[in-house]
């Protein structure tokens, strides 16, 4: 089961969480603890209707006891002890500035849905609203550490109106209250890629987020916003076999901000993954 792999690489960590909020998302059937957890103290919490990721990320962080937090979706893994090393570090460097508006994140391995790996991805910093306007390139949150009391005191929770991308919106907020992001080496986790097949669910939350931040942004963050929206378009059409939508989504992604590269976003360093072994 997803979630016991999930879980248990939370217990292979040489620093564990002293809180973990299990969110089930209403599914069915619904969601059991595995036995015998090695965790100081775990909460499952069942969602009364399918509400989506937001939803799901709302009510963990609702129940978080703590000021850090780090999301880990149920299937992704931790590798084993990185999450301290990752801890120490960012405690570090809030030692040295006191800044708690930084977003730290951690190298990572993507890998098949059989566990296999692909590539590592670093991810490059973030300082400004333009690149958080550009991506989300540093989340999958089991990568990121953050002090959710300074971010939800900043913008509060995640939109739940949207079920897709709902990433995007959120650390754009937080990046126009002076947010940034800064990335250790560490290769922290291993994620699943996952290729959106649905359009129609892209097209839907871009529509949301237009809607919302159109009158809110400057021309040149719109315009960078609105181009990455399209660059996710153009994705979900490719992935669903749809070429010809997703040349025309890539050309308005291109007008909208000219560009020598696929790529919007601060982006990655790549390497291979050739020398981590299977988990």
């Amino acid at each position: 089961m997803l979630l016991d792999r999930a879980l248990r690489s939370l217990c292979s960590q040489d620093v564990v969480p002293q809180c973990v909020v299990v969110v089930d998302d209403n599914s069915e059937p619904a969601l059991r603890l595995p036995v015998s957890l090695k965790l100081p103290r775990v909460e499952l919490v069942r969602q009364s209707s399918n509400c989506g990721p937001a939803a799901a990320r709302n009510a963990g962080l609702a129940l978080a006891p703590t000021k850090w937090v780090s999301f880990l979706d149920c299937d992704d893994l931790l590798i084993a002890n990185t999450l301290g090393l990752r801890w120490r570090q960012m405690i570090d460097r809030q030692h040295q500035s006191s800044d708690e508006k930084v977003i730290t994140g951690c190298s990572w391995i993507d890998v098949t849905p059989e566990m296999q790996p692909l590539q590592v991805r670093h991810p490059r910093p973030g300082n400004s609203p333009a690149d958080f306007a550009s991506g989300c390139w540093f989340s999958p949150g089991s990568c990121i550490i953050m002090n959710a009391h300074a971010a939800l005191e900043a913008v509060g929770f995640q939109d739940e109106k949207l079920r897709r991308l709902e990433d995007i919106d959120w650390f754009l907020a937080l990046s126009l209250k002076g947010f940034r992001f800064e990335s250790s080496e560490t290769v922290g986790a291993l994620i699943e890629r996952k290729r959106v097949q649905n359009p129609k669910s892209i097209l839907d939350a871009a529509k949301v987020i237009q809607e919302k931040w159109k009158d809110l942004l400057p021309g040149s963050l719109r315009r960078r916003l609105d181009s990455y929206l399209q660059l996710e378009s153009a994705a979900a059409h490719y992935f669903a076999g749809d070429r010809f939508a997703a040349i025309g989504h890539y050309a308005r992604s291109l007008m909208l901000q000219p560009r020598l590269s696929l790529q919007l976003s601060p982006g990655w360093d790549i390497r291979s993954a050739g020398q981590f072994a299977h988990p």
